[in-house]
């Protein structure tokens, strides 16, 4: 039942602008794309319009291997981004990994994650997105492009990076963004503990992480008979 009048798929940060100063000129609604599986509706045109469909802008712009960052577009699927950073090794690491991983990994992109201020699997043990976006461009609905500082701190003013994450497209387009990334380690380990029950297994954890028995796991999953 929601539907636009027009796609657009813009290939360029300047292809984005164009389209927001004319709809906003015209007051015409636009609604951001990625790749739609949002379970609230987020992507659906409500009042028709344009839907900005940035499924072209998918490419890795840099790969800053010294202080492990990646610029990417926001159009990016995520598993493809995943993918890519996991083959690109060198001498001083096997690859690389965002240590993102929302279960929509495989169906979503980095300007969804982004809008949505998105977590994931291993969250508990890296951060959600908004930990791990460091600057942001975007365009403002005027059609005005702006990046976001990136430093490692800033006492001076607000820190405009946070204002975007989470926004949902409603104060401006994110296009860009620079993600951490952490060195791929060799081996990854996986382990399965039998509790008697599910009180048990929170407590449990917690004791042997307190104690420093249970390592610095990425992330536990706590699963009962019902389950299987």
């Amino acid at each position: 039942p929601y539907r636009p009048q027009v796609v657009v798929r813009p290939a360029s940060a300047q292809q984005v602008a164009q389209v927001l100063r004319w709809a906003s000129g015209q007051r015409v609604p636009v609604t951001p794309w990625g790749l739609g599986s949002s379970v609230t509706g987020a992507p659906l045109p409500l009042h028709g319009g344009i839907s900005l469909d940035l499924s072209g802008m998918n490419r890795i712009l840099a790969l800053d291997e010294t202080n492990l960052l990646v610029k990417v577009q926001a159009g990016k699927r995520g598993s493809e981004l995943e993918q890519e950073l996991n083959q690109h090794g060198c001498s001083t690491a096997a690859g690389y990994t965002l240590n993102h991983s929302p279960q929509s990994l495989d169906r979503s992109t980095v300007g969804g994650w982004v809008s949505t201020r998105a977590t994931g699997q291993f969250s508990s043990r890296w951060g959600g997105i908004e930990e791990l976006a460091l600057a942001l461009t975007v365009v403002l609905p005027g059609g005005e492009i702006v990046e976001t500082v990136f430093a490692p701190r800033s006492a001076v003013g607000p820190d405009l990076c946070q204002v975007f994450i989470g926004a949902e497209g409603t104060l401006g387009e994110g296009v860009e963004g620079t993600l951490k990334i952490f060195p791929l380690h060799e081996q990854r380990i996986v382990q399965t503990r039998a509790v008697e029950s599910v009180g048990e297994g929170p407590g449990g954890m917690g004791q042997r992480w307190q104690s420093g028995e249970g390592g610095d796991p990425g992330g536990v999953h706590w699963q009962d008979d019902a389950a299987d």
